[in-house]
């Protein structure tokens, strides 16, 4: 959430869900998606692929999940 809110701090903590998308329902644009990722990999000292794809907040939390974050 805090990384969400670091990248775009207009978002309504109140009106995020796990089923929430990042761009539709949250707002996000191209460029906010990419510090998201930056963000992300800074924070968790992961490496985001190419390949991912971050369309829903449950998305993001399965990734860090996947790679030992614990929640």
């Amino acid at each position: 959430m805090e990384l969400l809110l670091r990248v775009n701090p207009s978002i309504d903590p109140a009106s995020v869900t796990l089923e929430s998308d990042i761009q539709a329902d949250l707002g996000l644009q191209s460029f906010e998606m990419v510090l998201l990722m930056m963000d992300i990999e800074d924070t968790f000292h992961v490496t985001i692929g190419e390949d991912a794809a971050f369309t829903k907040v449950a998305d993001v939390c399965d990734f860090l999940r996947n790679h030992g974050v614990p929640d």
